[in-house]
């Protein structure tokens, strides 16, 4: 997988219009703190991973985890709101697992962090026996 740059585009996506209005209003100057605290965290994670020797350019994450990443930083630069006892709140169910998938990355399959993975062959890797192509498997 590629790793890609990330940034406050992303965090912002992830923002209800009001709530990138407000932020627009109020100045929103922590973001790229709050941007970078999460490169720190997300590339601190596959460092922890011992299978992994090699990662991508400083500032940037596995692509696979931009979604994920901007979700902690949601979580970061708004905080979650309280709701009621016995209310399901989709906003930390979606955190919940952004961080489990955080987590996840300091056992994951170093291939998953590759820049650039190996080719792969286009021809069958099963045997053939007796010559006959209905017995490949």
């Amino acid at each position: 997988m590629p790793w890609v740059p990330f940034t406050s585009t992303d965090v912002r996506s992830r923002l209800y219009d009001a709530e990138d209005e407000t932020w627009d209003a109020a100045g929103g100057d922590k973001i790229e703190a709050i941007v970078a605290q999460t490169i720190a965290k997300v590339r601190g994670a596959v460092r922890a991973n011992s299978m992994v020797d090699s990662m991508g350019a400083a500032g940037t994450i596995p692509d696979f985890f931009v979604g994920d990443a901007a979700v902690i930083a949601r979580a970061a630069l708004l905080g979650l709101p309280p709701v009621v006892e016995g209310v399901t709140d989709p906003r930390k169910t979606e955190y919940d697992k952004a961080m489990e998938a955080l987590k996840a990355l300091t056992t994951m399959n170093p291939k998953a962090f590759a820049d650039d993975p190996s080719p792969s062959s286009s021809e069958s890797s099963t045997a053939s026996y007796g010559g006959d192509s209905k017995l490949e498997f």
